[in-house]
C-alpha cells in the first residue's frame, strides 16, 4: 500500500482546518503573532516612572529655593550685629518672639541698619506701629551678596523698653514665588504625568486581553472502529491466496449495524435451552443389560418377592420379580448373554 504521504495532493484527504482526516485536533507549530499595544504598554510605564521622578525633583527643588529665597541671617539680639548671604529682594524685621499687639509705651523697635558688600548703608523704612502680623522695619537688596545687619536700641530709650530680638524673614510673596512654581510642578506635572500612564497601562493590559485569542473546543475523538485507508488499496491476499474480504475504510459504505442495547434481537442459535436433546442412547454398563426371562414355577412355589435375595442364604441368580431391594447388587455384575 503506497503510504500516505506520497499521494497525489488531490487524493489526500481533507479535513477541518486544525484538525486530522479523522477529526482528531493538533497543535500548531507556528510562532503565536506578537500581542498588540506592546508600545501603549511599554510608553505608560515610562510615564509612570517619569511623574515619580518629576515629584520628587519638583519637591525637592522646592524646599532649596524657599531656604535660599529666606536667607541666612535668621535671628538678630538687640543689640547686636549680624552677617549673611542675601538674594535681591525684600526683606522683614520681625519680632522673633511674637508679643503680640505693642505699641510705643510698652516696647519700642530698635533701630536697624544694613550694609552692602561694599559698605554702603541700604534704606530701612521702619514701620511706626507693629504687631506679630506686621513688620517692624523692610529693607531692599539690589543684588545678591553678603550683607550685614545691625540692630541697635534708639537713642534715650531703655533697653528693657525695647525688643529683645528681631528676625530677618523674605517677603511672603517673594518668597511663594521663588519655591511656589517648583512645588506646583512636582504636585501636578508628577501626578499628571503618572496619571496619565497608569490610564495608558491599563487600556494597553485591556487591549491585550481582548487580543489573546480563545481556546477552540477540540472535536470529539471518533469511537473504536478499523483504521482509516487512504486512497484505494489493492485488496490483500488471503489464506491460500485466495483474496480477502474488502475491509471499511475511507469513502467505504457503512458496516451493516451490530445487534446492541437497543437492536433488533439476533436469530435464536441451536444450543442450549433451544430445541429438546436427543433421547439418550443406551449404554453398556451398570443397570443397562435387560432382565432375563423369569422361570416357571410350580404352583407350589413362592411368589418371586418373597424369593431370598442374592447372596442371602437360599437366594439364587438372577432376582426375580417382585418389589426393589434396598440392598445394591453384587459387584461385578452379570454380562448380558
Amino acid at each position: 500500500m503506497t503510504p500516505p504521504d506520497h499521494l497525489p495532493p488531490a487524493e489526500l484527504p481533507v479535513g477541518p482546518p486544525g484538525t486530522t482526516a479523522v477529526g482528531q485536533t493538533f497543535a500548531s507549530g507556528a510562532a503565536a503573532a506578537p500581542l498588540p499595544a506592546g508600545r501603549l504598554l511599554r510608553a505608560g510605564v515610562l510615564l509612570v516612572v517619569a511623574g515619580i521622578v518629576l515629584g520628587i525633583v519638583g519637591f525637592v527643588v522646592a524646599i532649596v529655593r524657599a531656604d535660599q529665597a529666606s536667607g541666612s541671617i535668621g535671628r538678630l539680639g538687640v543689640p547686636g550685629t549680624t552677617s549673611g548671604q542675601l538674594e535681591a529682594g525684600t526683606y522683614r524685621v520681625e519680632d522673633a518672639y511674637n508679643y503680640g499687639y505693642y505699641s510705643s509705651s510698652y516696647y519700642e523697635a530698635p533701630d536697624i541698619e544694613v550694609y552692602d558688600p561694599a559698605g554702603e548703608e541700604i534704606p530701612v523704612t521702619v514701620a511706626p506701629s507693629f504687631s506679630s502680623s506686621a513688620a517692624i522695619a523692610t529693607f531692599t537688596v539690589p543684588i545678591d551678596g553678603r550683607y550685614d545687619v545691625a540692630a541697635t536700641v534708639p537713642r534715650g530709650a531703655d533697653e528693657w523698653d525695647v525688643i529683645s530680638t528681631v528676625q530677618i524673614e523674605r517677603d511672603p510673596g517673594e518668597l511663594s514665588a521663588a519655591y511656589l512654581p517648583w512645588f506646583l510642578l512636582g504636585l501636578l506635572g508628577g501626578t499628571g504625568l503618572a496619571g496619565v500612564g497608569l490610564i495608558m497601562v491599563i487600556v494597553a493590559a485591556v487591549q491585550r486581553s481582548r487580543a489573546r485569542p480563545k481556546p477552540v473546543p477540540a472535536m470529539a475523538a471518533p469511537g473504536w472502529g478499523p483504521p482509516p485507508m487512504w486512497g484505494a488499496p489493492m485488496p490483500p491476499q488471503g489464506w491460500g491466496g485466495a483474496p480477502a474480504p474488502p475491509q471499511a475504510g475511507w469513502g467505504s459504505a457503512p458496516a451493516p449495524p451490530q445487534p446492541g442495547w437497543g437492536n433488533a434481537s439476533p436469530p435464536p442459535q441451536p444450543g442450549w435451552g433451544n430445541a429438546p436433546p436427543p433421547p439418550a442412547q443406551p449404554q453398556p454398563g451398570w443397570g443397562n443389560a435387560p432382565a432375563p426371562p423369569a422361570q416357571p414355577q410350580g404352583p407350589s412355589a413362592a411368589p418371586a418377592w418373597q424369593q431370598p435375595r442374592p447372596g442371602a442364604p437360599g437366594g439364587s441368580w438372577p432376582p426375580q420379580d417382585g418389589p426393589p431391594s434396598e440392598d445394591p447388587p453384587s459387584w461385578p455384575p452379570t454380562p448380558p448373554a
